[in-house]
C-alpha cells in the first residue's frame, strides 16, 4: 500500500455521514474490506455500495450512549443476530423501530 487518502466534506457540506463517506471512498476508487461503525444506516449504505465487504456494528457503544441496560442490550443483539442470520429484513426493521420508539420515548427498561 503506498497511501491511505483522506478525504473531508467542505465546509458547509451538510450531507449526511452515511451518504457522503461510502460514495467518496468509491469515488476514490478504493476497495473496501471492513468497516466498523456503531450506526447502522451508514453500514447499510457502504454495504449497498460494497456488498462483499464485512461490516460490524458497534451495539455495546451505541447502546450505552443510549442509557440501555445489560438485560435489555443482550436480549436486543440475540433478536438482531439470528434476524440478521436468517435475513430476515421484516423482522430486522421492527427491531430497529421498537429500538428508536423505545429511545424516542425516553423511557428507562428495568426489571
Amino acid at each position: 500500500m503506498e497511501g491511505i487518502p483522506i478525504a473531508f466534506k467542505r465546509r458547509g457540506n451538510l450531507t449526511k455521514d452515511y451518504i457522503y463517506k461510502p460514495s467518496a471512498a468509491k469515488r476514490l476508487g478504493l476497495e473496501v474490506l471492513e468497516v466498523h461503525e456503531d450506526d447502522f444506516e451508514f453500514l447499510k449504505s457502504f454495504k449497498e455500495l460494497y456488498p462483499n465487504a464485512k461490516t460490524y456494528l458497534y451495539l455495546l457503544f451505541t447502546a450505552t450512549c443510549w442509557g440501555i441496560n445489560y438485560q435489555l442490550l443482550t436480549t436486543l443483539i440475540a433478536l438482531l443476530t439470528t434476524a440478521i442470520a436468517r435475513e430476515e429484513k421484516k423482522l430486522l426493521k421492527k427491531l430497529y423501530t421498537a429500538l428508536a420508539i423505545y429511545i424516542a420515548s425516553g423511557s428507562s427498561y428495568s426489571q
